[in-house]
């Protein structure tokens, strides 16, 4: 006699199992790529008509941090970015390349720069302080050294690349994935999003279980 097929398991218990699964494994690692100091969180490199192109910068520390001594390198050379004031904890910082037209519909640069010159094809920056390199994010061909891992890919016109807050995007937790590998941790905005240092502060995910639930609700949608 044939055996009875197995009874297929309940939607709860897959769910249970799932949610053990990846919280198991993103405790190991998940939060260890959430960097302990400040990152390139958004770039905007060829800006439609209308807007304007800007580097802006990401606290995930619970404290504020002093940007006297950082500076910023492109590899396209010229003049060096040498940044001031402070960025908040869990705060952000912007910086105008133009210094002119900034679209009034987005927030105030906490610094202008115009003379930062940034390839919009191939290229990429480096973050110090005073010397000791802290992020560098590259986009395009590996022709130069300003890359972790594997560069971005070249984001198109009006589009900018965005830092993740984990391995799975949240709007609401910042910014602060850092794997040392571009390509993993910056995805593409379509509609790019300038923060400065008066804007509402965002907390990276406490526990590995924020990441997992949010991506288990991604596949199986709200419970009815």
């Amino acid at each position: 006699m044939p055996k009875p097929n197995p009874a297929p398991r309940s939607r709860p218990a897959v769910l249970l199992g799932l949610i053990l699964l990846l919280c198991c494994a993103g405790a190991a690692g998940a939060l260890d790529d959430i960097a302990d100091y400040v990152v390139v969180s958004e770039i905007l490199l060829a800006p439609y008509e209308g807007q304007a192109p800007f580097i802006e910068l990401y606290n995930p520390t619970d404290d504020d941090v002093d940007l006297d001594g950082y500076f910023i390198k492109s590899s396209n050379g010229g003049p060096v970015l040498y940044l001031e004031d402070d960025i908040p904890a869990y705060g952000f910082y912007l910086i105008a390349l133009a210094d002119a037209d900034w679209p009034t519909n987005w927030t105030v640069p906490d610094l202008v720069f115009p003379e930062l010159e940034i390839d919009t094809l191939s290229g990429g920056i480096i973050l110090y302080d005073t010397g000791e390199l802290v992020d560098t994010v590259g986009w395009g061909a590996p022709i130069t050294d300003y890359y972790e891992g594997t560069p971005c890919n070249t984001p198109n016109t009006g589009s900018s690349l965005e830092r993740k807050s984990g391995s799975y995007h949240d709007e609401e937790r910042g910014n602060g994935l850092d794997t040392q590998n571009n390509l993993f941790d910056f995805h593409l905005r379509g509609e790019p999003e300038p923060q400065n240092s008066d804007s509402p502060i965002e907390q990276p995910p406490s526990s590995a279980d924020n990441q997992s639930w949010s991506y288990i609700k991604s596949l199986f949608g709200e419970e009815e």
